[in-house]
């Protein structure tokens, strides 16, 4: 009699085996990791091992037993079809054998549930995501412009791209619209158009220009029959006081509305998969002094605070909360929001997630943030909305049950869904920290860690640009078909 218990679940199957009558023994044999669906490729490689898992005695299954066990075991791929028959006697954990007739067809079988049994697996492909398709040259690259960079984009590896690729490869014709209505307010160019003057700033955060000075210094310096293909004028070079003109002018509204186009530009090219979001705090300086006064003898720049992160003094700072949206080997930006750099993130926590819920007209599964967002109050609210709490827990919480996972990380039992294993949530945690990829560029590559404006307007804008570099390098990156320069921040940077 060979009879097969799930651990917490009450499936109990018995048959009796016709070349195995004569020796009566009993051996229990625990299988720690069970695949829920289906059942029986677990069982099955479970006792094919020839020596049982760690930590249980080293022993062989007899021959005969192999040869009766692998006939039993067809049961369970039967009854895939038809789930298991469930009965549950007793108190949890006490069990004894279905005492039913087993059918002898799959006809027969039967369906019996009592209680709150998983039969399912709902988060087996929760952190799959397909790769990013393939594209031909006649798709987007069939410009005069692009004919020629196609060949090195698909032969040469090392060729990361030109800028005016980027630029002929995606649309600016928001900014169009946004001249038009800022020409009603009273609005009069200084020998740019709001496309121009946009395009400029593409090219000087690209290359990591910090100052306007610098920027037009080095701007004279490019060969103007370079640029033809990214710029109306290539020869007529912004000034530092036509930035000064136009940001008088352009406001948050602008580059967040061109944003978000953007981020629905990759939603539908499928670059961008709305399942999993990442959320972090990226602080950065502003222009003004720590301890600066102005005539009035008032703080300058006011919107920003002295900021304390990790016991490093970092002066005079705002704070960017950025949602990503983790997509398996790639995570562009979703959302952000602006707030003062001194600010406690617990407490801003929900009304941001808020935020961001109403404004994303897509559905999120799990939401990812760090230590800093563990409270209580947080995670029961991501529960209420439906979503997955993966904020990280502290090792010294004690009015909750904390799990260790390792290498000094821990989560808060009671995060974990009904139908997630452990590691797969662990897993689902270790993209948490991926986020710091994603602003790596922001310091290193693209040198905007301080900004050369003050304001929260100016600093909104200021992320909003680097965002919106992103999308636009991943963008391009689909077009030419080199998804490997799709998270590269030094891709579509040169001229030559």
């Amino acid at each position: 009699m060979i009879t097969v218990i799930l651990h917490n679940i009450i499936v109990c199957r018995q048959k009796q085996i016709d070349d195995y009558l004569d020796d009566v023994q009993r051996q229990n044999y625990t299988i720690w990791r069970v695949r829920r669906v289906p059942i029986y490729p677990t069982i099955e490689v479970s006792f094919r091992r020839k020596t049982p898992k760690k930590h249980t005695p080293k022993r062989r299954l007899p021959k005969l037993y192999q040869r009766s066990l692998a006939r039993y075991l067809q049961i369970p791929r039967i009854l895939e079809e038809q789930t298991f028959v469930v009965e549950k006697i007793g108190e949890l954990n006490q069990y004894q054998p279905f005492s039913g007739d087993i059918p002898q067809s799959p006809s027969e079988m039967s369906l019996k549930l009592e209680g709150p049994y998983l039969t399912t697996f709902p988060y087996m492909h929760l952190g799959r995501f397909q790769s990013v398709q393939s594209v031909v040259q006649v798709d987007y690259c069939s410009s005069p412009l692009l004919t020629d960079s196609w060949q090195y984009y698909q032969e040469v590896d090392s060729f990361t791209g030109l800028f005016q690729d980027m630029i002929a490869l995606n649309s600016f014709a928001h900014w169009d619209t946004v001249e038009a209505e800022i020409r009603e307010k009273g609005f009069h160019p200084k020998g740019f158009t709001v496309v121009e003057f946009i395009k400029w700033e593409m090219l000087r955060h690209s290359t990591g220009i910090t100052s306007y000075t610098d920027a037009q210094r080095i701007f004279q310096n490019y060969d103007p029959e370079k640029l033809k293909g990214a710029f109306e004028k290539p020869s007529h070079i912004p000034a530092p006081y036509h930035a000064s003109h136009y940001y008088k002018w352009l406001t948050p509204a602008h580059f967040r509305t061109f944003f978000q186009k953007l981020v629905e530009d990759c939603i539908d090219l499928k670059i961008i998969i709305p399942r999993i979001a990442i959320a972090d705090g990226l602080i950065f300086r502003t222009w003004a002094g720590n301890f600066t006064l102005d005539r009035w003898m008032k703080p300058t720049d006011p919107g920003a605070s002295i900021t304390v992160h990790n016991k490093k003094m970092l002066g005079k700072c705002y704070n960017a909360i950025i949602f990503y949206a983790w997509c398996g080997d790639r995570w562009l930006p979703v959302d952000l929001y602006t707030i003062t750099g001194s600010a406690n993130e617990n407490s801003l926590f929900q009304p941001l997630v808020e935020k961001f819920l109403d404004a994303s007209p897509h559905k999120w599964t799990v939401l990812l943030y760090d230590t800093g967002a563990c409270s209580a109050e947080n995670r029961e609210y991501l529960k209420n909305v439906g979503i997955i709490s993966g904020i990280t827990a502290r090792s010294n919480i004690k009015k909750s049950v904390v799990l260790d996972l390792g290498n000094r990380k821990f989560c808060f039992a009671d995060d974990i869904p009904d139908g997630m294993s452990l590691e797969q949530y662990k897993r689902l945690l270790n993209h948490r920290s991926q986020i710091e990829a994603g602003f790596s560029g922001f310091t290193t590559f693209h040198h905007m860690k301080q900004m050369n404006t003050m304001g929260r307007d100016a600093a909104e804008i200021h992320v909003l640009k680097y965002l919106i570099l992103q999308l636009l390098h991943a963008i391009a990156a689909y077009k030419v078909n080199r998804p490997d320069l799709l998270m590269m921040y030094s891709a579509f940077s040169t001229l030559n």
